[in-house]
C-alpha cells in the first residue's frame, strides 16, 4: 500500500526539464471529483489530502439521508491517460538484443488516492478491456478522518477508466452545522525517465563511470535522485553485467539490487552494466539520451539504446578512458592524417599545392607534436610516407596508456628502431607483452579500461563497452561488444 507520506515525497517527481504534465497525462472527469496533484514545487500534497480528510472534499454531500440502511447512490466515471512524451526515446529493434521495455521514455505513470467518508465500489478498466476490482464498499460508511484509501498499484502508460459507485449513508447535520463530507479522487502523474548518477554527483545520465567500491543512485527520473525511496513493494531495480557476443547476446544475468522510487547500490565488481527498473513487473530500461558518437549512427550506441554504468578497477583505467574520450572526433590518429616531423612543417606548408587551409595546418601541427611525444615513449618506427594512409589504432592505444602512466613495452626492430606492439602481437596468446594479460573474448566478462581487439584493429573500452580508437577518417567510438575477439588487461 502507498504510505501516508508518499505523495509528499514526489514533490519534485513531475518536473523533468522540458517534460510537462500535459505531455504525459490527461483526464476525463465530467463528475468533477478528481484533484490532480501536479506542480513539482508544490509541497502541499499531504496538506491537501489532510484537508480532504477534514471534510474539504472535491464533491461534497448534498442529499439528505436519514436512514443509513437506505444510502443515496451516485455513479461516477473518470478516466486517466498516461502516455509517452512527444520527445520520447524508443529502443531500436535488433534481431537478438530483445526489447522488452513496456514503453518509451519519458512517459507517465500515476498514483491514486481516494478520500471519502462513504463506501465506494470501484472497478478499473484498462484500454485493453481488462477489468480489476479495487474496492467493494457500497452501503458502508466511514469516518472521514479515516477515509483515505491508496490504490495499491501504479497506473501504467495507457488509459484507465474508474467506475465508481458512491453510496452516501448519512447526511443530516445538526442545526447550525454544515457537513462537508463527500468524495475526492486524487491522482499524481509522475514522469518515468530512468536516471542514474554517481552518488551525490552534480550531473546525471551522462557517462556514469565509477571506481569499484563507489555507489550509484538510480531513480524513476532525475528529480527523484537523492529523495527518500517509496513504494518499495511495487518497484524494483536490477543490474546486469555485459559480455562480448557475436550473436548480440550481451546480457548475462539480471540481479535485483534494490526497491522503491529510488535506489542506491555499491558497485564492488568492475564491469559494464545495464540498469533497469520494474514497475508493476513491467520493464523500464536506463537508455541513452543521445547518440554516443557525435550524432553518427552506430548500432547499440544510438539514442534510445540501453545506456550503461561502467565500473573500473582503479583510477588508472578511469584516467585512460577519460584521456581517450578527450580525443574523440579529432583527426589526429586517423589513417588518412600524415604525421610529419615537427621541424619540417614549415617546408610542408610552404610547398603544399594547393595551399593548405588553417584547419589542416592546425591538424598537421597537432599530429607532429603527437609524433614527438610518441617518440619520447619509445616508438620511433614510422615507416615511409610520414605515416600517411597507415592505421594508427595501436599508436592511439600506446600513446594514451603512456600518457596516463600505464606502461606498454616496445619491440626492437632493425637493431636500432623500436615500436609499439602491433595488433597481430596483441592478439596472440604466444606473444608476451609485459604487464598485459591476454584473454579470449568469449571466456571473460570485459571491464572498462581494458584493450579490445578483432583480428586487425584495437581500441580502449569505454564505460559502456564501446571501443575508442583511431579510425580511417577520425578518432571514433563506433565498435560495440559485437566487435572483440580478444582482450588485454593491464596488471
Amino acid at each position: 500500500m502507498l504510505s501516508a507520506g508518499f505523495l509528499l515525497s514526489l514533490q519534485e517527481a513531475t518536473a523533468n526539464d522540458d517534460v510537462k504534465i500535459d505531455d504525459i497525462f490527461s483526464k476525463q472527469d465530467k463528475s468533477e471529483i478528481v484533484n490532480v496533484i501536479e506542480h513539482p514545487a508544490d509541497q502541499v500534497a499531504e496538506t491537501v489530502i489532510q484537508r480532504a480528510l477534514e471534510g474539504h472534499v472535491k464533491k461534497p454531500n448534498s442529499t439528505i439521508v436519514d436512514d443509513p440502511r437506505k444510502p443515496h447512490k451516485e455513479n461516477y466515471s473518470v478516466s486517466f491517460t498516461f502516455k509517452e512524451a512527444p520527445n520520447s526515446r524508443k529502443r531500436p529493434e535488433y534481431d537478438d538484443d530483445k526489447n522488452n521495455d513496456f514503453s518509451g521514455q519519458p512517459c507517465g505513470i500515476g498514483f491514486v488516492t481516494l478520500v471519502s467518508d462513504d463506501g465506494c465500489t470501484i472497478s478499473i478498466t484498462d484500454d485493453k478491456g481488462k477489468k480489476q476490482e479495487w474496492l467493494k464498499e457500497s452501503g458502508k460508511g466511514h469516518d472521514i478522518s479515516k477515509g483515505r484509501r491508496d490504490y495499491p498499484r501504479i497506473l501504467m502508460p495507457g488509459t484507465h477508466t474508474f467506475d465508481i459507485e458512491y453510496s452516501q449513508t448519512y447526511y443530516n447535520p445538526a442545526p447550525g452545522k454544515k457537513d462537508l463530507d463527500g468524495i475526492t479522487l486524487f491522482v499524481t502523474p509522475v514522469v518515468v525517465d530512468i536516471s542514474v548518477r554517481k552518488q551525490n554527483a552534480p550531473t546525471e545520465n551522462s557517462r556514469v563511470l565509477l571506481i569499484k567500491g563507489e555507489c550509484i543512485e538510480m531513480a524513476l527520473n532525475k528529480d527523484m535522485l537523492g529523495q527518500k525511496s517509496k513504494f518499495k513493494d511495487i518497484i524494483t531495480w536490477e543490474i546486469c553485467r555485459l559480455r562480448a557476443s557475436k550473436t548480440l547476446n550481451f546480457e548475462t544475468q539480471w540481479v535485483e539490487v534494490g526497491n522503491g522510487t529510488t535506489c542506491t547500490y555499491q558497485c564492488n565488481t568492475p564491469g559494464i552494466y545495464r540498469v533497469r527498473s520494474k514497475i508493476n513487473g513491467k520493464i523500464f530500461t536506463y537508455t541513452r539520451r543521445e547518440d554516443a558518437y557525435g550524432g553518427k549512427k552506430s548500432p547499440f550506441l544510438c539514442r534510445g539504446d540501453p545506456d550503461c554504468v561502467g565500473v573500473v578497477n582503479s583510477q588508472h583505467e578511469k584516467n585512460l578512458i577519460n584521456s581517450a574520450i578527450a580525443d574523440l572526433m579529432k583527426k589526429t590518429y586517423a589513417k588518412l592524417t600524415p604525421w610529419y616531423d615537427f621541424d619540417k612543417l614549415e617546408d610542408v606548408f610552404r610547398n603544399a599545392s594547393p595551399p593548405l587551409d588553417t584547419a589542416t595546418k592546425q591538424l598537421y601541427t597537432e599530429a607532429a607534436l603527437l609524433k614527438k611525444e610518441v617518440k619520447n615513449y619509445g616508438h620511433n618506427a614510422f615507416g615511409m610516407n610520414n605515416f600517411y594512409n597507415q592505421s594508427k589504432c595501436n599508436i592511439f592505444v600506446f600513446y594514451h596508456c603512456h600518457s596516463c602512466g600505464i606502461d606498454i613495452p616496445t619491440f626492437t626492430i632493425n637493431l636500432v628502431q623500436s615500436r609499439a606492439p602491433i595488433v597481430a602481437e596483441w592478439i596472440s596468446p604466444n606473444t608476451t607483452i609485459k604487464g598485459w594479460k591476454w584473454f579470449k573474448a568469449s571466456t571473460v566478462l570485459p571491464e572498462p579500461g581494458w584493450l579490445c581487439f578483432d583480428d586487425a584493429h584495437c581500441a580502449i573500452i569505454d564505460y559502456d563497452g564501446a571501443g575508442i580508437s583511431g579510425g580511417v577518417s577520425d578518432n571514433n567510438k563506433i565498435l560495440y561488444l559485437i566487435f572483440p575477439n580478444y582482450f588485454r588487461k593491464h596488471e
